[in-house]
């Protein structure tokens, strides 16, 4: 039997490590904090202003989802960590480290996938390494499809 209700788990929100804030959204974008779209920098200063290391972090993504709609049915969500090397995700590598797939299941690559239009928290391992490689930089994308999307989540790095 599963643990339902509020997670048994508690997690630390670090204002820096917020990727994005309350708000529903009804269309594929990069999530943001404030307005603006929110990226994770993971470089380290060492010495002047150039970055001269990468830091290996860990952490558990939390996704904490008040509101989806359902209504018609052929609704999609898809937020995914995603890893590159270019803070604006606009060219260089970009991966996709995990994803979070909500709506209906008909649209996942899974054919065994069942519809899932929860609302509560989502909690996944994640961290800035794909297949060898450390990325500097982080972000959540929303993919939103569907006759009429609407989600409402917040979203945070917490370790």
């Amino acid at each position: 039997m599963g643990i339902t209700g509020a997670s048994f788990r508690s997690y630390t929100l670090d204002v820096d490590t917020e990727l994005k804030d309350a708000g529903a959204v009804t269309a594929t974008a990069a999530a943001q904090v404030g307005g603006s779209d929110k990226t994770l920098d993971f470089g380290i200063v060492t010495s002047g202003p150039a970055v001269t290391q990468i830091a290996y972090t860990p952490g558990w993504l939390v996704v904490d989802v008040s509101a989806i709609d359902g209504v018609t049915g052929d609704e999609q969500y898809d937020i995914q960590y995603q890893l590159s090397d270019n803070v604006t995700f606009a060219s260089g590598l970009v991966s996709v480290k995990a994803s979070i797939n909500l709506g209906d299941g008909a649209r996942f690559v899974s054919s065994d996938v069942d519809d899932r239009y929860v609302t509560g928290r989502h909690v996944i391992g994640v961290d800035n390494e794909y297949a060898g490689t450390l990325f500097r930089f982080a972000r959540l994308l929303h993919i939103v499809l569907g006759t009429s999307p609407s989600i409402d989540y917040r979203a945070f790095l917490s370790r």
